[in-house]
């Protein structure tokens, strides 16, 4: 594989890292959702150039259709190019987040005690025995998912992210398979 596809998907890749690292940072998830956009883009467009018979004068047919082809098939390639352009020349992506939080409570009793959620019994110890009751609370627990409003499918952004990711890596493969994009 030629040096600018291995550089632009591991520069696609780092991006994709951080945006898993910086979830719980929406600021930070887009920034790095924005590079991600552009750096994958660029693999395929290092491909149509090599393909398309009216940027490269030693394409061959074959490979244009082939490239042509294999961006018309996948949705996947094809969302991520139009949300490349619109972010680059529209408007920024912004996915909506899923915000969950979660909050943990610990308790632990030397003893049986009956506790009641509703307040009508009273915890019973018996007097017989002393009860150590130990209470350990946790900081709430928050994290993030982001999905794209018009992705058709139940994935969230990391996980369509990779998934183009891996796509991307397959079809600059299958093109050097070819002999139709530089390896």
């Amino acid at each position: 594989m030629s040096e600018r596809y291995k550089h632009k998907l591991s520069e696609s890749e780092f991006f994709f890292d951080h945006m898993i690292e910086s979830q719980n940072n929406r600021v930070h998830f887009r920034y790095y959702l924005s590079a991600f956009l552009s750096a994958s883009r660029s693999v395929l467009q290092y491909a149509d150039a090599e393909t398309n018979l009216g940027k490269n004068p030693n394409a061959r047919p074959e490979a244009q259709k082939w490239y042509l082809d294999v961006v018309k098939k996948s949705p996947r390639v094809s969302y991520f190019k139009d949300a490349r352009d619109l972010n680059i020349h529209t408007s920024p992506i912004s996915p909506r987040a899923h915000i969950s939080v979660m909050f943990k409570e610990e308790i632990g009793v030397g003893e049986s005690v009956t506790v009641s959620i509703n307040g009508e019994k009273q915890p019973t110890i018996p007097k017989e025995h002393e009860v150590e009751v130990v209470r350990k609370e946790f900081p709430p627990e928050v994290s993030y998912k982001y999905v794209f409003d018009n992705w058709p499918e139940s994935e969230d952004v990391i996980q369509i992210c990779r998934k183009y990711l891996d796509e991307l890596a397959s079809i600059v493969k299958e093109g050097i398979a070819k002999g139709f994009i530089s390896g």
